[in-house]
């Protein structure tokens, strides 16, 4: 199939996703992430993948580890938290997907 998905690997894909602890919604926002130590050092424009109403998974081109605190800022500075990095994979195009855990969020979220 060269990798390309299936209409069934996207319906059991999307089933997955959402028998999670919140339900995702494919979703592609633009966020700015920034460590919050050496804030100058570390900071990279992401789109997400999906969205919940307390997390967000998002395509990097640097890894992360996890247990990183980053702070999230979308909407133009309308909406901001601070987050926690749960899970880092490669993927096969040489970049990341990392899944955060939005707390202390500030301004409107798209979900709940």
């Amino acid at each position: 199939m060269g990798g390309q998905l299936t209409e069934l690997d996207k319906v059991l894909r999307v089933e997955l996703i959402n028998r999670r602890k919140e339900a995702r919604v494919s979703l592609s926002i633009s966020l700015e992430l920034k460590r919050t130590i050496n804030q100058f050092s570390y900071q990279r424009r992401v789109q997400t993948v999906n969205v919940s109403s307390n997390g967000v998974c998002v395509i990097c081109d640097l890894p992360l580890r996890v247990g990183n605190s980053l702070e999230v800022e979308a909407f133009n500075g309308k909406f901001a938290a601070l987050a926690t990095v749960c899970h880092v994979t490669a993927d096969q195009n040489g970049s990341w997907i990392i899944g955060l855990w939005l707390i202390d969020k500030k301004g409107s979220w798209v979900i709940g």
